[in-house]
């Protein structure tokens, strides 16, 4: 049986929204801001890596079960998001938490997510490895590890390792089935936390520019920015606000406290919201070809 190997961690639905006949085949263009190209593509062929979803030693035997279980989820949210887009209107009672799960699950699935993770537990593994090797009880300790595993060396062997693990130079790659648990680690708790904030939507004025979506389209980003800017805006803070465009002339805003006014963008505003949009992105999708709004955000 054909099993589904290209996983759109931007849904395809979703993504639709953002060509000028919101259809999944429909054209938009991509603007690629790590190789500074831009090519003409479609919501299919675009927001997608091979195998991203795939799990090793899957219970049953189906690694591609979460795959399967992301598109059951993506049916529902795709009616809840074209409900929300005619009517203009944010759902209430299970159809809004169906609309938080959809938000949490688009922030949690994204490869920058996934990339912060991968380096964040690198370097812990190698610090603990740094550890290990700077004391003669962590590399005795070490050693008989590595004899459990297998790996048994002689004195030369292990002197010429823990050179080499010291020196950091090496890469920490852990299996895939742990970094696709970690979209259902981080989205069903921010969905919870989503649900806290008030949330409006804003639409685009009749004679303003198209909004842009992105590889990375569930942003947070400061109200007011604090004294230190060191610190990075993020899902539970308070004085952020989380912005998402739902669609090329809609956008999704939320806000704790006394949440946020109503708004219509106009060419400034659509402006202002491109910039958030695109300032994580990796990628960015419009439905127009390169505009004085979409080039200043590259």
């Amino acid at each position: 049986m054909n099993q589904p190997i290209k996983h759109h961690y931007v849904p395809q639905f979703y993504l639709a929204g953002f060509t000028k006949a919101d259809q999944k085949d429909s054209v938009f263009y991509v603007f690629d801001k790590v190789l500074r190209k831009t090519w003409e593509s479609n919501p299919k062929a675009t927001g997608f890596a091979k195998n991203f979803h795939r799990i090793e030693n899957a219970a049953g035997g189906d690694e591609m079960v979460i795959e399967k279980k992301l598109a059951i989820f993506e049916g529902k949210w795709a009616s809840i998001l074209k409900e929300v887009i005619e009517q203009q209107r944010l759902p209430e009672g299970e159809a809004f938490e169906e609309l938080m799960m959809f938000v949490a699950f688009m922030a949690a699935r994204v490869p920058n997510v996934r990339n912060a993770i991968a380096t964040f537990m690198g370097d812990v593994h190698k610090s603990m490895i740094q550890i290990w090797c700077s004391t003669p009880e962590g590399r005795s300790s070490l050693r008989k590890t590595l004899g459990r595993s297998g790996e048994n060396m002689s004195d030369a062997e292990f002197d010429d390792f823990v050179r080499y693990a010291k020196g950091g130079e090496y890469d920490i790659t852990l299996e895939q089935t742990f970094y696709v648990k970690q979209i259902f680690e981080i989205g069903i708790p921010l969905t919870e936390l989503l649900k806290q904030r008030s949330w409006r939507l804003w639409s685009v004025a009749r004679d303003a520019p198209d909004l842009i979506c992105s590889d990375n389209p569930v942003v947070p980003s400061w109200i007011v920015p604090p004294a230190s800017m060191l610190i990075p805006p993020a899902f539970g803070m308070r004085n952020t606000i989380v912005s998402v465009p739902l669609h090329r002339r809609l956008a999704l805003v939320g806000a704790f406290d006394e949440g946020l006014p109503e708004k219509v963008l106009d060419s400034e505003g659509v402006a202002a919201f491109n910039s958030v949009t695109s300032h994580h992105a990796n990628q960015i999708f419009s439905s127009e070809p390169a505009s004085g709004e979409v080039s200043l955000t590259l």
